[in-house]
């Protein structure tokens, strides 16, 4: 069947040579350029007027329509050909970005500078706890427990023998004063001890500081030694939010910034405060850092655990923005089409920042007023490949030799995408195309939940426009760039839970030849389908 096929291919190639030469001739002669389609996937198909390809069914495009002639990253079209790319742009603005604003979550802490751990200053057994949970308030002053300590009773012991010959011996008796003052005995308390001349086995001991009991760590007829913590109390009537920052957030957090904060449980509660605080390390588990909001409690309805939600107002909302959907990763670059006539588009290399919403932040290589693709430019790219002009995979195969590695959390991520990967992959395989862009919006679902700070925006990018499409050939072209990303971290990883199998076709991706990933050895071609199912081979097992 290969061999009836390359036969018909080669026919084909021969049968639009023989058809070229007078056509040349012809426009020689009266001067006239004629248009020469032909399919982005599969190259040797050329005719000389639109149409689909016979062996994908993709619609064709114009072959060499490159008006420009000398800059390598400018392509025409014409207005028919961009019709059937349904190519849509976007006017740079500024602050077009559908929020000003960012949403973070976290919880109610206890004001760790105002926590206080009251110690045991001798040794002894708890006779009586006059306390018994945590959240109860307590004063200064106030009776907590009676304690038994034989240790102090032999001090005052002592007190008492010494006080009988402090003219004969004052630094001996002031010695032992001194030292029942450091188990924080007062001196009153000493001076009514050598009155009365009787000592005591039984004390009081009183609470030291205002605030609420967060963890009693006693209970009655507990033996206690000395500086062991009996408690722990806090002031609440000032506590913390502590909010989970996400490293995408880092350039539009800072001190100072004011914060509104509301709790889903408390309809009447909403404060108004400012970020005290931001943690300068990042946790490597969740990819977070702490932002600390210092917030009044004086009613005392904000309860340590509690789940608070935040509204951080942009500190800088001026700016060029365009839409994400525009940009194109190829790793660590960030790539553009720009139009520079209605018919004609320019790749440019831009630098964004903060993604708000929807939204890029532009910092260099947009001005106000160009207008960017945000629909069409995979179509516009695959076009300039087949052109041989600049496009995603000249940056791409430069970018490659410093891919940046995965972390542990894209590492568990991508982990998780591994199973709707390969049913995409079947689906492109039986050429449902509906089916497809169902999977690869699952996928885009497992990247949305911020808190893993997913940072594999080559990934994402692919994902959000093979969603968006149901032109089967272009999503494949897609699934290509899913795939490579796919292969990289499953040849990197230590994470495969299951054998995969890398597979090679030489005629997919212009004749440069794809890989994509499979659980099955059997060769079964997402980028031709029922065409040339068995098309490839295994190039690596990785287990």
């Amino acid at each position: 069947m290969k061999k009836q096929l390359f036969l018909f291919l080669a026919l084909a190639s021969l049968s639009c040579s023989d058809k070229k030469q007078p056509e040349t001739t012809k426009e020689t002669h009266n001067h006239e350029q004629s248009v020469t389609y032909t399919c982005s996937m599969h190259p040797q198909i050329t005719q000389d007027a639109p149409g689909s390809c016979p062996i994908c069914g993709m619609a064709l495009i114009e072959k060499d329509q490159n008006t420009s002639g000398k800059d390598p990253s400018t392509l025409s079209f014409t207005e028919e050909a961009l019709s059937l790319m349904n190519v849509e742009t976007f006017t740079v603005g500024q602050s077009v970005g559908s929020s000003t604003s960012k949403e973070l979550s976290g919880r109610i802490q206890v004001d760790e500078t105002t926590v206080f751990d009251q110690t045991a200053k001798y040794s002894g057994r708890v006779e009586r706890l006059l306390v018994h949970s945590n959240g109860e308030m307590i004063r200064k002053g106030q009776k907590i427990a009676e304690i038994f300590s034989p240790e102090i009773y032999k001090a005052q012991k002592e007190l008492l023998i010494a006080a009988g010959s402090k003219n004969s011996q004052p630094q001996y008796y002031q010695a032992v004063r001194e030292k029942l003052r450091i188990m924080k005995f007062s001196n009153q308390w000493i001076d009514a001890l050598e009155s009365r001349g009787e000592a005591q086995a039984y004390f009081d001991l009183v609470a030291e500081m205002d605030g609420t009991i967060i963890n009693l760590a006693v209970s009655e007829g507990d033996a206690v030694k000395k500086g062991q913590v009996l408690y722990r109390s806090a002031d609440l009537s000032k506590v913390w939010a502590q909010l989970d920052g996400y490293e995408n957030n880092l350039e539009s957090v800072s001190v100072g910034q004011r914060v509104l904060l509301k709790s889903p449980n408390l309809s009447m509660f909403s404060s108004e405060d400012t970020i005290s605080f931001i943690d300068q390390v990042i946790n490597e588990k969740t990819r977070t850092y702490n932002i600390r909001v210092e917030v009044l409690n004086d009613r005392g309805i904000l309860k340590p655990g509690m789940f608070v939600r935040a509204t951080l107002e942009s500190p800088n909302s001026s700016g060029l923005q365009i839409p994400t959907s525009a940009v194109l990763w190829t790793g660590k670059r960030s790539l553009v089409y720009v139009q520079i006539t209605s018919s004609s588009f320019e790749l440019r290399e831009v630098e964004v920042g903060q993604e708000d919403s929807e939204f890029y932040t532009v910092l260099s290589g947009l001005s106000e007023g160009e207008s960017v693709v945000v629909d069409g430019a995979f179509q516009i790219d695959a076009s300039a490949q087949l052109r041989g002009l600049e496009s995603m995979m000249s940056y791409q195969a430069e970018d490659e030799e410093n891919t940046k590695s995965f972390s542990v959390l894209d590492d568990s991520m991508m982990r998780a995408l591994v199973a709707p990967y390969l049913k995409l992959k079947d689906e492109l395989v039986r050429s449902d195309a509906k089916t497809s862009s169902a999977l690869a919006k699952a996928m885009l679902v497992l990247l949305s939940d911020k808190k893993y700070a997913f940072s594999r925006t080559n990934l994402k990018a692919p994902l959000e426009s093979l969603q968006k499409t149901e032109d089967i050939e272009v999503q494949r072209e897609l699934f290509r760039l899913i795939s490579n990303e796919m292969i990289q971290w499953a040849s990197t990883t230590q994470s495969v839970s299951s054998k995969l199998y890398v597979q090679f076709c030489p005629m997919a991706n212009n004749n440069k030849g794809a890989k994509w990933l499979s659980s099955e050895e059997q060769i079964r071609n997402p980028f031709y389908g029922d065409v040339m199912l068995t098309c490839g081979s295994v190039v690596e097992v990785i287990e």
